[in-house]
């Protein structure tokens, strides 16, 4: 009995699983370079992209997103904040809600702006010789071990 009490058992939280699921890498650890940090395919947004969970938290995580040149991402919608700041590049957002009219702003490097929760929204890169690069800053940990 002694020896079970002691014993540690890991186990992954429904985040760390979805995460898994995603097929991209996770940046762990307390610094990343935003310009350089490589990313995978990300077949779900049709882009490139890697999580960065910065000191293992999840109250809150991170993602770096590249759209290639004279690309896009998939549409998406979630029930969790997004606050994305663009590192490099230049590009359109295009944001609606079902049956309402779809509205698109543009954005460049040092722009910061966060989509509506659960509205659709989908990134455009506006170059087509040069990747458009942002970071997210999400709730998902959160919502996502929550529900």
């Amino acid at each position: 009995m002694a020896e079970l009490m002691s014993k540690t058992i890991e186990m992954q939280t429904p985040y760390e699983k979805w995460q898994d699921t995603e097929g991209v890498r996770s940046y762990k650890g307390f610094a990343a370079d935003l310009n350089t940090l490589a990313v995978d395919p990300w077949p779900r947004k049709a882009a490139n992209g890697a999580f960065i969970n910065l000191a293992d938290q999840e109250s809150l995580d991170a993602y770096v997103l590249e759209i290639p040149p004279g690309g896009r991402t998939a549409p998406q919608r979630h029930m969790f904040e997004e606050a994305i700041y663009v590192v490099s590049g230049q590009g359109a957002t295009t944001v609606w809600y079902d049956g309402l009219p779809k509205r698109t702003f543009e954005w460049q490097a040092g722009s910061l702006f966060s989509p509506p929760l659960n509205a659709w929204h989908e990134h455009y890169n506006g170059s087509g010789d040069t990747p458009a690069r942002y970071v997210a800053v999400t709730s998902a940990p959160h919502m996502i071990n929550l529900f």
